[in-house]
């Protein structure tokens, strides 16, 4: 405890059952038993502090000529909290490629036997007890629920929810009219009324619906019902279901077309020739997403997957085969080693923000320039200092510019990520960032002396996955330029490169001024 690491005095001579709990007092005479029999043992535990919950593991080793046991305690707690949120993001990042295999060219007649499946995925990663699909009739103006899944021990309530009258829930309506989304942390705190009468009937504690909309219309929602305890969906559900809906949505408009092309079919031949040209419109306009999702999925798999497996592996193979015998050094390199882990952990994070940067970007505020390019070149030092590079931040200490914190963090950490890579590997990268005032905005300049580019390729680069270097010769998913180009302009900004092959790269990016 913090006590026992900051007072160790107060703890000499006490007994087992003085310092841990019950439960504890016997795993830890069971452990030194065994080490007396069958030599040095080891042991995970948790225990709760005043500070929280810790993670520890012990090893025992039996000193027979004393009769004494010596334990060796590590505190683990923040190390176990790295894995454990690395292990979310993977589990998260396959989740989302598992939706979109699934739903990419599936046959309409296979779309509800994938909604159902897709919707118990979502509710089991997330620890709902409900997951469902609702459908809005503008026409009568009724919602009905066509697809449910429950987890084990709760209650269906699909039969029960056909034709609800919008007349009963219009608060509810009235934000999906508007593509926001209704999330109710605590049903108990709602105001008496029909959505509270008809949210409690049900057993909900909490939940988050997100409308299924195609520009002005509103189709449903999706969403999630906590029914055993209250749960506050945050970010990581609102990016699920919104990307889940978008799939609904996908569908749903290949079932319009699919229906359009009956009726043609039955009885207006006279206008076949029309109204096919515009539904296969609609069908190139639906491959083209498709293919795009397809490209990003292949991509995020492969090019990021493999890397962060990688880093992973040794990692762990350090951890489990060297612990005891790391030195100061080598307490280093695994400090190293788990800032690669989240840098990389971030790349893959900024690949799905992509699909969410149109509403991360439009949410600006002041941010102060030479703040954020120190924060987030940070995690770089170790490389440029390992390759004798050097890094040069002339930016004035009260300078800033109207963005969106996250966004411009996006930005940065791209083209910085970008001047090491395109820099040889013999050569010392050399990183200059400058920014000052040009009328109402800012320009902000970054300058490598890497391998360069032909200018003729300028708008190539800022595409989804454009690459100019075979994946041998440059490693990379050919995403992060594109991601840099929709963050700035989202933010109200312009970028533009300049550049000549062998002789580095300056990228402009021009945001509003505060």
């Amino acid at each position: 405890t913090d006590r026992l690491y900051a007072q160790p005095e107060q703890f000499l001579g006490r007994t087992f059952d003085e310092v841990l709990p019950p439960h504890m007092v016997q795993m830890q005479r069971e452990a030194m038993a065994r080490a007396r029999e069958h030599g040095p043992q080891e042991l995970d535990y948790s225990l709760d502090l005043p500070v929280g919950r810790r993670d520890f593991n012990a090893r025992l080793a039996w000193l027979a000529e004393s009769g004494h046991c010596m334990f060796l305690v590590r505190d683990m707690t923040d190390r176990r909290t790295v894995q454990r949120e690395r292990e979310r993001l993977n589990e998260f990042v396959l989740l989302l490629f598992s939706l979109a295999n699934r739903f990419i060219n599936l046959p309409v007649q296979a779309a509800d036997a994938a909604i159902n499946e897709a919707l118990g995925d979502m509710g089991r990663f997330v620890d709902a007890d409900r997951a469902y699909l609702f459908d809005y009739d503008m026409v009568a103006e009724t919602a009905s629920n066509t697809h449910e899944w429950c987890g084990e021990g709760v209650t269906p309530e699909i039969e029960n929810l056909q034709n609800l009258p919008f007349a009963m829930i219009p608060e509810w309506i009235g934000f999906h009219r508007i593509d926001q989304v209704m999330h109710v942390p605590d049903v108990s705190r709602l105001p008496p009324g029909n959505l509270r009468e008809l949210l409690s009937s049900q057993g909900i504690q909490s939940l988050m619906a997100i409308p299924l909309s195609d520009g002005p219309r509103c189709l449903g929602f999706v969403g999630l019902d906590s029914v055993r305890s209250a749960h506050n969906y945050g970010e990581e559900e609102t990016t699920l279901l919104r990307l889940f809906a978008q799939m609904l949505v996908n569908i749903r408009l290949r079932v319009d077309a699919e229906e359009r092309i009956r009726e043609l079919n039955e009885g207006l031949e006279h206008k076949v020739a029309e109204r096919t040209a515009q539904l296969e419109d609609s069908v190139r306009q639906l491959t083209t997403v498709n293919r795009e999702l397809e490209s990003f999925t292949y991509s995020a798999s492969h090019d990021l997957r493999t890397p962060l497996r990688g880093i992973e592996g040794f990692s762990s193979l350090l951890l489990q085969e060297h612990a005891a015998q790391l030195d100061d050094q080598g307490r280093e390199y695994l400090q190293r080693i788990q800032k690669a882990t989240l840098h990389m952990s971030q790349l893959v994070n900024d690949l799905l923000a992509y699909s969410r940067l149109q509403q991360l970007t439009e949410q600006r505020e002041p941010v102060n320039l030479a703040a954020t390019v120190q924060a987030v070149a940070e995690p770089f030092r170790d490389e440029l200092e390992a390759r004798h590079g050097q890094l040069s931040v002339l930016i004035p200490d009260d300078l800033q510019v109207q963005a969106n914190p996250k966004g411009l963090a996006i930005v940065l950490r791209n083209l910085l990520d970008n001047a090491l890579k395109f820099t040889p590997a013999d050569r010392a990268p050399q990183i200059r960032i400058e920014a000052g005032i040009d009328g109402p905005r800012v320009q902000l300049r970054v300058s490598d002396q890497g391998m360069g580019f032909d200018m003729k390729y300028h708008d190539r680069i800022f595409g989804m996955f454009q690459r100019l270097h075979r994946q041998d010769q440059i490693p990379g998913t050919g995403i992060g330029l594109a991601l840099v180009h929709k963050a700035v302009e989202r933010m109200g900004g312009q970028i533009r490169a300049e550049s000549a092959p062998g002789q580095g790269a300056t990228f402009y990016i021009e945001l509003p001024r505060v």
